[in-house]
Parts: C-alpha cells; structure tokens; sequence
C-alpha cells in the first residue's frame, strides 16, 4: 500500500484498520448494520455497528468474476468513491444526448 494511503487512513477518524481480522458474518436487510469479525490470532469474534465494509486483501485484483456492470479500472481494480462518481458522470455523459 502506499505511503500516502497509509496516511489518509490513520487521519480518517470514521476508519478503523483490523489487521489479522477476517469478515465472519454480516448482518442487515437494505443496508448493512454489523458484522462480526475473527481474530485471526486466538480465533475470538466479536460484533460491531457498522455501515460499510472495505477489505483490502492484496494488490493484484481478482475481478474477472464480476458481472460487466460493476465498473473497473485499466487494471482491474473495481472503482469506488470519487474514481467512481467520475466514472458514473462520464458515462451518463456518454449517454446524454447532445447540448443544443
């Protein structure tokens, strides 16, 4: 990961990093309310209130699962946040038809 990404992260105050924690089970209808998480050390699990889940696993995406309309970069990372919201307002640009 980068520096600068290290960075943001610990700055974030509405980011929490659970190194040598794995997703056991989440919880919800609409949205997601929580989830419970395993220590990967002592194998413990323990629930948190959460709305939203990101997992960093490594740097090679392993993307080509997905079906063609979840929206990717060159290399196959899956866009989210501003990558996203860019992307969303080309396409609909795209799409749009001509200013007159």
């Amino acid at each position: 990961m980068s520096e600068y990404l290290i960075e943001q992260i610990e700055k974030t105050p509405n980011i929490r990093v659970r190194p040598r924690t794995e997703l056991a089970r989440v919880e919800g209808g609409e949205n997601l309310d929580s989830v419970t998480l395993a220590s990967l050390d002592d194998k413990s699990t323990w629930a948190e209130e959460c709305g939203a889940v990101f997992i960093f696993i490594g740097t090679q995406p392993r993307s080509n699962w997905l079906p063609v309309d979840v929206l990717r970069d060159a290399k196959g990372f899956v866009l989210t946040g501003r990558d996203l919201m860019a992307a969303d307002k080309l396409d609909q640009n795209r799409h749009s038809p001509p200013v007159q």
